[in-house]
């Protein structure tokens, strides 16, 4: 009965409802469009970053610092062969590969560009990073092979086509600056624009004999899954290896991007708030014009029987009903929406991406859809929706039914 009652008086005024309805929808609209931007941005700064630059973890020495300003070269790990046997051991690396990172410059006889060097054994390292894969012009490395691998971007910048021969150029371990005239043997497009603007690779044994060195910088390793960096990094810590060592995380190397992202999410928690507050107090003042234009409707049902707990129960009832339509459609809605541009992504215009700079975003941004942010969002608009009719609900029982029929009411 009391169901019954609360439809037709959900719909006996259609203008009113649809207010109603509207004000949930935008609320849970908004909040379900904000989180998916936002969790987008990190899901795919930390993608971006697993699949082309720091893989899931990077092995490096204990002193070695995130500052990008340091050179690299100044922390090596002299003895790493103890610790590609132990990562070849273990079942849960899926790949790993060992390289230098250097600070270096290219040339092409006229024009000189800082780039970030990269020593690589090429065929670990596309096991970790998929690296022929993202060739865009040309071939990969290969082992015993001199050659390099140039950003497609950077490539661009230096005017070098598949063939031309370019200039690294670099200051080697024992402080002493070394050039040497390379082939291109291919130009990559990884979807970083940190790397196709300003990286280049090289073959490891090549790369030691150019900058004088014995060691590696760093291992990338790719673990498959972010629930093992932990135990990984303690099993590290407790192997007995010649060389100090350290985990790094993709998170560590995007920890600025990360706070970003927290920070995005407390402005739209407020901002969230601030909307399903507004949602919500519209609703309970219509709610209050319902209950005062039905006095006489309510007398009536206190005089017939209906007790006042009953009453309270059809505000709820209907109120629950304009959340249930409302969070309903805005989450259809929205999941359609966030859905669609994790699959097609947002084009970004040029402007939009030299304004990004060093974010590792590219091309195109992306949302992402969580199931379960979704399911909060419904539930919270219907959670809304019922608090905002406690107070009408609450003023319809306190009525007397003489007053309230007689149209003048009363507490």
């Amino acid at each position: 009965m009391l169901i019954q009652m609360a439809l037709k008086n959900v719909f006996r005024n259609v203008t009113r409802t649809r207010i109603t309805v509207l004000a949930v929808f935008w609320g849970v609209f908004f909040s379900m469009l904000a989180d998916g931007v936002n969790k987008g941005l990190e899901w795919q700064i930390g993608n971006l970053l697993i699949r082309t630059e720091t893989s899931t973890i990077k092995i490096v020495n204990r002193n070695y610092p995130l500052d990008e300003l340091e050179n690299p070269l100044d922390y090596p790990v002299r003895e790493y062969e103890p610790i590609v046997g132990f990562l070849a051991a273990r079942s849960d690396v899926k790949a790993y590969s060992p390289r230098i990172t250097f600070h270096g410059s290219l040339s092409n006889g006229s024009d000189e560009i800082r780039a970030i060097g990269l020593g690589i054994e090429p065929e670990k390292e596309d096991k970790v990073f998929d690296r022929s894969g993202a060739i865009s012009q040309g071939k990969y490395l290969v082992s015993g092979e001199e050659g390099v691998l140039i950003g497609s971007d950077l490539a661009g910048l230096l005017g070098l086509r598949v063939g031309d021969m370019v200039t690294v150029i670099s200051q080697a371990a024992e402080m002493g600056t070394n050039a040497y005239d390379l082939e291109i043997k291919g130009l990559i497009q990884t979807g970083n624009p940190v790397l196709d603007s300003g990286a280049f690779w090289i073959p490891l044994q090549f790369t030691q004999d150019f900058l004088s060195m014995t060691g590696i910088t760093d291992i990338a390793v790719n673990l498959g899954n972010d629930s093992r960096i932990l135990p990984f990094q303690s099993e590290v810590r407790k192997a007995k290896f010649p060389d100090k060592l350290k985990v790094f995380s993709w998170r560590d190397y995007a920890k600025d991007f990360i706070e970003l992202v927290a920070f995005r999410k407390r402005i739209i928690n407020i901002l969230t708030t601030m909307i399903l507050l507004i949602a919500g107090f519209g609703i309970m003042n219509t709610m209050l014009m319902a209950m005062m234009e039905r006095k006489r409707e309510i007398g009536n049902l206190m005089a017939m029987g209906v007790r006042r707990n009953e009453i309270v129960r059809l505000f709820l009832i209907e109120g629950m009903m304009i959340g249930v339509l409302g969070s309903t459609v805005a989450i259809i809605l929205s999941c359609i929406v966030v859905y669609y541009f994790q699959l097609q992504g947002i084009p970004l215009g040029g402007a939009i991406q030299n304004a990004l700079g060093s974010t590792p975003i590219a091309g195109k941004f992306y949302a992402y859809l969580d199931p379960v942010q979704a399911l909060f969002y419904y539930i919270l608009g219907i959670v809304i929706a019922v608090v905002s009719t406690v107070y009408p609900a609450w003023k319809s029982a306190k009525l007397q039914p003489v007053e309230a029929i007689r149209g003048i009411g009363g507490q």
